[in-house]
């Protein structure tokens, strides 16, 4: 039996959505080292191990074969829901029990898999908070954008779905294709449709470039996004910090301000991380699952026992305390709006 229990990060460590990998590795890194300080897991020490997916569902599946074949019987990973769909079926098949602290799309674990489970909520939950944020304020005119993948689209969903259960139609639902520049022609329709608020679902570098062209051509809008968008990277990509205040975001309840987590902060601090990422915590309580259920079913070697375990636990952690349901999902998880704030820690959304 090896001395050590390989617990691989696997997320985009290259390309445009690199942020999302730093996020999830600096997560379970600090947990890793926090565990092993506390003698480990079921006596053994833990080990992280990185692999790079690029952000794109082929490579996701290549990274999940790879590191199947190193030995690696647990994995935290894939904030990008599409990679984590595409991956999830690798894993069940060579037994490799995957914990996703970002993919929150509903259909990963619909599918009846056994092995895959998360540590953040799921799209409906996510956008429905958006959605009633929205209708609370009585909107005008609501337009829905998204970028055509599946996290976006699903969150769309939720948001169309909480705002007709309000009994309100948005105005315009529109695709925009993943890497478009040119957001003149859908900012003239919004425009025309006098929208008030404009939810989009999909990753900041076309949210940035979104933003920062309604801003030149007077577009008064009010932009909300998903957790995904809950990133400085947005600035980056809006060309600089100020286009994008005002932004709101239905993302995970900031864990970092609980002051019970303030060691858990600093250890994510030390390893230059930012706790407050949306999946840099779900990470960590990703690891902390992992090593309480491994202790539970007294075996690392057995994903199937360590799954039962994981389904018929209670676990805190620095998330709060989490409880599955059979298929995956957590009992709960909070989704909260808030002010997207450059380098500052986010509150509260209020009018």
């Amino acid at each position: 039996m090896p001395d050590t229990i390989k617990i691989a990060a696997i997320g985009p460590s290259s390309g445009p959505l690199s942020t999302y990998g730093e996020m999830l590795a600096n997560g379970v890194d600090a947990a890793v080292r926090r565990i092993n300080a506390d003698g480990g897991a079921a006596g053994r020490r833990l080990e992280c191990v990185r692999y790079d997916d690029g952000g794109e569902p082929e490579r996701a599946v290549e990274a999940a074969r790879r590191a199947a074949r190193d030995g690696v019987r647990f994995v935290v990973g894939h904030t990008i829901s599409d990679c984590a769909l595409a991956a999830s079926d690798a894993y069940e098949a060579a037994g490799v029990l995957l914990v996703t602290p970002g993919a929150t799309l509903p259909e990963l674990t619909n599918r009846g898999l056994r092995l895959v489970f998360r540590t953040i909520g799921v799209n409906s939950a996510q956008g429905g908070a958006a959605g009633q944020f929205i209708a609370d304020r009585a909107p005008r005119a609501v337009a829905l954008v998204h970028d055509g993948r599946a996290y976006g689209r699903s969150l769309v969903e939720a948001v169309d779905a909480t705002l007709r259960s309000r009994g309100i139609t948005p105005v315009r639902t529109e695709t925009v294709r993943t890497g478009t520049t040119d957001f003149a022609p859908l900012i003239h329709e919004l425009t025309l449709d006098k929208a008030d608020f404009v939810f989009f679902g999909g990753y900041p570098p076309e949210l940035g470039r979104l933003i920062r062209q309604a801003a030149q051509q007077g577009l008064t809008a009010r932009f909300v996004a998903g957790a995904a968008c809950d990133t400085d990277e947005v600035a980056t990509w809006a060309g600089d910090p100020a286009t994008p205040e005002g932004l709101l975001l239905s993302t995970p309840t900031a864990f970092d301000q609980d002051p019970a987590n303030a060691p858990v902060v600093q250890a994510v601090r030390d390893r230059g991380g930012d706790p407050a990422n949306p999946y840099t915590l779900p990470a960590y309580a990703a690891v902390q699952v992992i090593a309480r259920a491994i202790e539970q079913a007294g075996s690392a070697d057995d994903t199937a026992r360590v799954a039962a375990a994981f389904r018929a636990g209670a676990f805190p952690t620095a998330i709060g305390d989490l409880g599955y349901q059979a298929n995956g999902d957590l009992t709960r998880f909070p989704f909260q709006v808030y002010r997207w704030q450059y380098g500052r820690p986010k509150t509260p959304a209020g009018d």
